[in-house]
Parts: structure tokens; sequence; C-alpha cells
């Protein structure tokens, strides 16, 4: 009986300090992006029965356990740095350590990290202020993504000296008008020119001359070369309707025909040029010869000169040969629990028995979360609520005090009453 009463107060007293630290700790992190309120609440230790076990015996008063609501989403902030992310949605960013160790977070505030370890141009990674290193999926050499699981998470390089491989041209389209020929000869009148930009097999851009000559006697017919330096590249006549529509096109010597395209082949500056060029488009109307567009499907080589993240949480890196080329992925882990998380240092959790096993969103194929750039998670602390909390916690501390010393002057009379 004279433990209980000293248990009681006892006990409310250190439930009241737990919960007089979980506050000043949510005050401390009302601006810490990510951070989220935790409340401590109580339960009475009930008097034990005859059949209580040795350990439960001798418990008495008050106990505190921590409530985490990691679940409640803070509102977005708006910061315009690239490497600021907030999800919108369900889900945690991952995070690894030098040692190999897991947590997560709701706290997007990264920075770039360099790895002297990493192999040489492979050491400029995303992570946070702490060290930790995101994780997310990263493409292979020719830009590709592995299968996408836990195995194969690993760091997001935004290495400076990443390039984007080019690709030959294959396939060109032109567009373009020529004078009509009445099969007269006009001398310089009936010629026109034009070049174009090819790819060759060396990843290397080369300017292709057209040369359009009428036929003389025949009309709306005229005589196409098309050569690259002194190499001669294609041969073949164009005849027209009378409408001014390309009629057909027939090869002049080794020169290939399909249709309204012929093949050019021949050396390039880098490796041979070998590209179906379709000349559908062709027109033959009066006035003088203009080209008015052409398009190639050839790819220059480039390096990497910016990226961004977008909202399916794809890393797109920007090259200078105006490509842009998804580099990574983000991983946004789920957990079924995550209010079971364990607190780690600032706003980084670490998975609990309780919290279940983790998965990941594909977030290409997944709707239930979004990655948005330029902006933060604010804090789910309600300064408001924790001051009026902080008031109630002191009162009830002073009232386990005070009932503490009652109990301890009630002790001091009754021994010294017995003696």
């Amino acid at each position: 009986m004279v433990l209980s009463i000293f248990a009681v107060p006892a006990t409310a007293i250190a439930a009241q300090a737990d919960s007089m630290a979980t506050i000043s700790h949510n005050i401390a992190n009302v601006n810490t992006p990510g951070s989220k309120a935790a409340v401590v609440q109580f339960r009475p230790l009930l008097a034990e029965t005859q059949g209580s076990t040795s350990k439960q015996r001798g418990k008495h008063g008050l106990d505190s356990y921590l409530r985490q609501n990691i679940k409640e989403q803070g509102s977005p902030i708006q910061t315009g740095r690239k490497l600021d992310l907030a999800i919108s949605g369900n889900g945690f960013f991952t995070l690894r350590d030098n040692a190999g160790d897991i947590t997560y977070t709701r706290n997007g505030n990264f920075q770039t990290l360099f790895d002297e370890n990493a192999p040489a141009g492979a050491n400029s990674f995303i992570g946070d202020n702490l060290g930790n290193y995101l994780l997310g999926w990263s493409v292979d050499q020719s830009f590709a993504f592995p299968n996408k699981n836990n195995a194969t998470l690993n760091r997001i390089l935004l290495s400076d000296n990443l390039s984007a491989r080019g690709a030959p041209s294959s396939a060109a389209s032109v567009s373009l008008v020529l004078p009509v020929n009445d099969g007269q000869p006009r001398g310089s009148e009936n010629r026109f020119s034009h070049g174009i930009d090819l790819i060759d097999a060396g990843i290397n851009s080369n300017e292709v001359s057209f040369n359009y000559r009428a036929i003389a006697g025949e009309r709306n017919a005229w005589q196409l070369r098309a050569s690259s330096g002194n190499n001669l590249l294609g041969e073949a006549v164009l005849r027209f309707r009378a409408d001014g529509r390309l009629q057909s096109i027939a090869g002049l010597g080794t020169t290939e025909v399909d249709g309204l395209s012929l093949r050019l082949q021949g050396a390039g500056s880098g490796g041979g040029i070998d590209v179906q060029v379709n000349l559908a488009a062709a027109r033959s109307y009066g006035g003088g010869g203009e080209l008015l567009n052409y398009e190639e499907n050839g790819i220059v080589g480039g390096l990497i000169e910016d990226y961004f993240i977008d909202q399916r949480g794809l890393v797109q890196g920007i090259f200078s040969n105006g490509q842009r080329r998804a580099l990574a992925q983000i991983a946004v882990a789920d957990l079924v629990n995550p209010d079971s998380f364990v607190a780690l240092e600032g706003t980084r959790f670490r998975a609990s028995e309780d919290s279940g096993e983790v998965s990941y969103y594909d977030l290409l194929e997944s709707r239930r979360a979004s990655i948005n750039s330029g902006q933060l998670e604010s804090s789910t602390v309600d300064i408001s609520d924790e001051f009026a909390r902080m008031i109630e916690t002191q009162n009830a501390y002073n009232l386990a005090s005070l009932t503490l010393q009652t109990a301890n002057e009630l002790t001091s009379t009754a021994v010294g009453v017995k003696r």
C-alpha cells in the first residue's frame, strides 16, 4: 500500500515529463520540412490480481506511450529548387547511408552528394544533408531501365560527364517546290540546289547537296544528283504530273528506288551514309525553286547540360544535342503501417516489425502518388495546439508533484506517530 501511494504520483510525473519532451521536440521542428507531430498518450497501470505474474506485480500508477501520425501530410511549400521534392499522396523517399542502413523520410530537401570512392566520372549523387543517398532505379548505358525491384535499388547518379550517344540517319523526308519544266533548254534557270544535314554511321553530321536539273526535251522531268563533298550518294529522275504532284522516281546507275523514295548510299566524314529519302511532298509549280522543309531521324551525340525531375519521379537529363533522356527514377516506398515507424535523427524513420513489409510504387504505372519538384512538404506541427498541450502538461506535472509531496508528508506523519 505504501509503495502504491508513491508510485501513482511518481509515474505520473515521469509520464508528464515524456509528454513535455515530445512537445518540445514538436515545437523545435515546427519549420522542419517533412516533420511529423507526435503526441504522448497515457494509460493506467491497474492493480494486479493474485494471479498476476511476478513481472506484472508491483506496477501502479500511470504509463505513457508515443502516438505518431506519420501518414498525415503537410501542405506544400514552394521553393523553386529542383532538388526540393514533395510527395503528393502516400509513400516515402528511401535513403541509404554508407553503412548500407535503410531509412525513410517525407523530407525532400535534397542536395548533390559527392563520393570520392565512386568510380571516376560517377561520383555525383542525390542525398540529404546527413550524407544519406536517395535511392531509385538508374538506366543502363543504353538508357534502358532494369527490372524495377528492391534488389535493383541504387544511388541516383548526376554526373557532369554523362553523354547521350547519337544514332545515324536512316530515314528522311524532303518537301520542296521546283519550277515547271516545259522541256525547253533555259540554262541556269532550269537548275535548283539545296542542302540537308544527315548523320553518318560515325555519328557525324554531313551536309548533303541535292542538285536538280531540268531534262531538256521532256516536260515536267528533273534529274536529281545527291552528293556529299565529292561523293555521289544517289541519282534519279523525278517526273511530275500536270497538276504539279510527283508522279514517279526512276533510279539511275546503282541508286535504289522504292515508290517515291530513293536510297542514298556513300561515304560520310565518319562512316557510310545509308538513308531512305522520301520525296512524296515534292511539287513542280511556276516560279523559282524553294526548299520548304526537311526532316531526318539521326541524332548527334551530346553531353549532359542540365536535368529536371518530373511528377513520375523520372530524373530527365537535358543534353547538348537537344535530347532529353531519363537517367533514373526515384523510388517511392509504401508500407502497411508507417505510424509504427521508429523515429530517428532529423525527419528519418526506420521500419519496425509492426510497420509491415516495404513495397515500391512504379510511378510510370501507378497514380497513387506523384513527386513535385520545387516544393517541400511542411511540418504537421500546429504551434497553437502544442502550446495548449504544454499548459495542460505543466498543470498535470504540478498536480502530480503536489500529490507526491502530500504522500511523503502523510508517510512521514504516520512514521512519526508510530515512533
